[in-house]
């Protein structure tokens, strides 16, 4: 009897076949999405902010800025108000601007020419050019920064020479 008892027990004690445990049932969690110039509210059962993402069709490129990050896990409290998942899309672009050297003045100074004699144009002035390379980042499609990163002379200024008395 005792035996019948101890096997009872022991068959009351053991884990349920996997068929008849109960599983966990994944709780939605209500997010507000904003990206590409659209807010959405969703509910997701995905555990991280990236996951959520995924799950609401969002692709991403490397320099897309999260907030909050992509690692973030989503907590499931009733009580709580949707967590706000910003993306904001950064791109980046390089233009080249030309750009117009000024030309300089020397003044030369001859023995040839008294002082009351008007001044002799020896050489015209003539401006020059430059390329200047432009690093432009947009977030959002609005610039926001714009960085000068290389500058060219292609054709350099040349000086006017005026001779004097």
């Amino acid at each position: 009897m005792l035996a019948l008892w101890l096997l009872l027990l022991s068959a009351a004690c053991a884990p349920l076949p996997a068929a008849v445990a109960p599983t966990a049932m994944p709780v939605a969690v209500p997010i507000t999405l904003s990206a590409d110039g659209q807010t959405r509210a969703l509910l997701t059962t995905a555990r991280t902010v990236g996951e959520a993402l995924a799950q609401a069709g969002v692709a991403l490129t490397p320099a897309d800025e999260i907030d909050p990050p992509a690692a973030t896990p989503l907590l499931a409290d009733a009580a709580a108000t949707p967590l706000a998942i910003t993306v904001v899309r950064v791109t980046e672009t390089t233009e080249v601007i030309p750009e117009a050297i000024p030309f300089g003045r020397q003044i030369v100074r001859s023995a040839e020419l008294s002082p009351d004699d008007p001044p002799r144009l020896l050489q015209a002035g003539q401006p020059g050019l430059r390329e200047v390379t432009v690093r432009i980042v947009y977030r959002d499609g609005l610039e926001v920064e714009r960085w000068p990163t290389a500058t060219t002379v292609v054709e350099p200024a040349q000086d006017e020479i005026v001779m004097i008395g």
